[in-house]
């Protein structure tokens, strides 16, 4: 997948402008179209968003509990085997049932 820049996001934006003034004109304000043709929703769904955390780090100290490698390990490599010193758990006994 191709990640989103500036100018594929203008690009969209433009065509979702030309696509809703078409559709003004031809049903003549009456058509609905599908959200994503809808500038502002187009550009609440794809224009790319940064948050950088170098303030969080300078004026509190923070650092992240783990760096960016642990952190791509951790989600993409299976999970360990938990430690054998884990006790399995008992299945809980089945209720009796009665009929009156």
């Amino acid at each position: 997948m191709k990640p989103v820049t500036p100018s594929s996001t203008t690009s969209g934006m433009l065509a979702t402008r030309v696509v809703q003034k078409t559709s003004r004109t031809i049903f003549k304000g009456k058509g609905k179209l599908p959200s994503l043709f809808v500038p502002c929703r187009f550009e609440a769904r794809f224009k790319p968003l940064r948050f950088p955390n170098d303030k969080l780090r300078t004026v509190l100290g923070w650092k992240p509990p783990l760096d960016f490698e642990q952190a791509l390990r951790r989600t993409y490599e299976p999970a360990a085997a938990p430690p054998a010193a884990a006790p399995a758990l008992a299945p809980a006994p089945a209720p009796e049932l009665t009929h009156a």
